[in-house]
């Protein structure tokens, strides 16, 4: 399992590092898990931690390539 060259950011991991819309999916569910997390708990951090690590480990190439790859 690697990450694909080009992706450095986690937003990339998120929403898929191949696509113009995926690191914008992944910065706007950063951005929502951040602030929806941080109203409930202290360790937002930790829980938005273990997100990327399930997502780079269950969808390697982000959560959108996920989404058309199942649709394929």
């Amino acid at each position: 399992m690697s990450r694909h060259p080009t992706s450095s950011a986690p937003e990339g991991t998120l929403g898929g590092p191949a696509t113009l819309v995926g690191p914008v999916i992944g910065a706007g569910a950063i951005v929502i898990l951040k602030n929806v997390m941080s109203a409930y708990t202290a360790r937002w951090l930790l829980i938005l931690g273990i997100v990327y690590i399930v997502t780079i480990l269950w969808a390697p190439q982000g959560l959108w390539n996920l989404g058309q790859r199942r649709r394929a």
